[in-house]
């Protein structure tokens, strides 16, 4: 979707710039914090995860044994189910009496239209079953739409919850609900595909640089307290989860995203100038660190070695995609805002034209028209800065800053 380096380049210079002096005051809060704790001298790149669980545990004080009594996986799932509900009009459904399955604790799904036909299934394999089933987490496609053949789409959502105990449901850390979330938003992609073809429905034939688009976009409403509660019920009381403990996890969340933002934009600069310069690596490594990182580079470091998504992984000179995809989500979830997260029948209509659009076009149209479709105009970086918690422009201020996508 990015269509050039030099979009991609603007990207990354664009979060940079506005990203540094974010950066620059989270490390002098952490520094801050550290010396306080006794620790005197300055803070190097190996301390930062110590110093960093230490701030997050005085600042936030959350426990994460007391977030998982308020998100049992069938509510979370009967929540997530009238989501996708009230959002794209479909309905979901068990039918567990039609099918066999490889395991008692999988589940087999169909999803309904509006009209009552059905459109796709799924199944859900949501607990850890060590050492039979593979860690990991994943969405798997068992068979695209196809009208030639007269296919509907069917899917698999893998998990590795935990298993229920103690007669109570399984259990779901934030992380987890997030988790699900983002597979669903695959999962949807995947099921409610109108394209006719099977080699280009649903998420065949995407640009590597969008497949993530729609998972970060279910996974933002989580950001709404609304969403969360309908997500939540406590195992024992049945309580949603309070507004307070809810803006408390949201801002966990954003704690210190100035550095880890500032540590992707310097591995994706590295990624493309590997591959687009010829500049020796070890000096090219030096340069984009300094450039990028706020610590100085060790001079027995090999940093690259341990990048082996851009040399034996899937993503040479594509490192930038999650990043990319994360940037159109932040896009695309605030024309949601900009409708009201409060405001279902306005909510509504913006979901159904992300229906009609990033779920129903797959690899059958351009991404970058696609979002047009959905936008009306190119995207730009100031959603992403503002999603992030580095920015309080409005909405009506955004700026598109990438062009020919």
């Amino acid at each position: 979707m990015a269509g050039t380096v030099d979009n991609v380049l603007e990207m990354i210079t664009t979060l940079h710039v506005k990203s540094k002096k974010v950066t620059a005051k989270e490390m002098e809060e952490l520094q801050a914090f550290a010396n306080k704790c006794g620790f005197q001298d300055t803070l190097q790149l190996w301390d930062i995860p110590y110093y960093q669980r230490l701030h997050k545990e005085e600042l936030f004080n959350i426990d994460d044994d007391v977030i998982r009594q308020y998100f049992p996986l069938p509510a979370v799932l009967e929540g997530l189910f009238s989501i996708c509900h009230k959002l794209f009009d479909i309905t979901i459904k068990e039918h567990q009496e039609e099918v066999d399955t490889w395991h008692d604790d999988v589940k087999f799904y169909k999803i309904f239209d509006a009209t009552g036909k059905e459109i796709a299934s799924f199944y859900l394999d949501p607990y850890s079953r060590s050492p039979e089933k593979i860690p990991g987490t994943w969405m798997e496609i068992g068979r695209n739409r196809s009208d030639v053949i007269g296919s509907d789409p069917l899917a698999y959502l893998i998990f590795n919850f935990y298993t229920p105990a103690y007669g109570k449901p399984s259990l779901l850390s934030f992380d987890d609900v997030k988790l699900l979330m983002k597979k669903f938003g695959h999962l949807l992609q995947h099921s409610l595909t109108t394209i006719p073809y099977n080699e280009v429905a649903g998420l065949t034939n995407l640009e590597w640089d969008v497949v993530n688009v729609c998972p970060f976009v279910m996974s933002s409403f989580l950001k709404n307290y609304k969403t969360v509660a309908s997500l939540s019920k406590h195992v024992d009381s049945g309580k949603a989860i309070s507004p307070e403990l809810h803006d408390q996890l949201i801002k966990r969340d954003l704690y210190m995203t100035g550095l880890r933002l500032t540590e992707e934009l310097y591995l994706c600069a590295l990624d493309l100038e590997m591959y687009t310069g010829k500049e020796f690596w070890l000096n090219l490594t030096k340069r984009v660190w300094s450039e990028y990182m706020p610590f100085p580079y060790e001079k027995d470091a090999a940093q690259p070695c341990s990048f082996p998504e851009i040399f034996s992984d899937q993503y040479p000179a594509a490192y930038f995609s999650n990043l990319w995809a994360e940037m159109i989500a932040a896009d695309v979830f605030s024309a949601f805002e900009e409708a009201g997260l409060d405001d279902e029948e306005h909510l509504q209509k913006i979901g159904h034209r992300f229906r009609d659009t990033f779920l129903s076009l797959g690899g059958g149209c351009h991404p970058g028209e696609v979002f047009r479709k959905f936008r009306g105009r190119d995207p730009s970086t100031d959603a992403l800065l503002v999603s992030l918690g580095l920015s309080t422009k409005h909405h009506s201020q955004f700026k598109s800053n990438m062009k020919n996508i």
